[in-house]
């Protein structure tokens, strides 16, 4: 259980990767724990603006967690891709 919560979602790691390495560690754990209590903690171990992006969401289990974090990952990434493509652009 202390790997499980101590486990974190790296810089770079996507959401999916992440969500999915967290649940095969989860399902190996010993402690048997309710759904709730597995999200809250992989919830809790994603990185900050991701985790500070879905709060309020209320999933009930792992696939509705991912499904919520991998939607604000694009919505990063589409922001991202748009600040980049103004900096290119020449000013009018």
């Amino acid at each position: 259980m202390a790997q499980l919560c101590s486990l974190r979602q790296g810089k770079n790691e996507s959401t999916y990767g992440f969500i999915h390495k967290w649940k095969a560690m989860a399902y190996k754990c010993s402690d048997v724990l309710p759904q709730t209590s597995l999200v809250d903690i992989c919830r809790n171990n994603m990185r900050a603006r991701i985790r500070s992006l879905i709060i309020g969401n209320k999933s009930k289990n792992l696939g509705d967690l991912l499904e919520a974090s991998m939607e604000v990952e694009k919505v990063i990434k589409d922001l991202n891709s748009q600040k980049s493509s103004k900096k290119d652009r020449p000013p009018f």
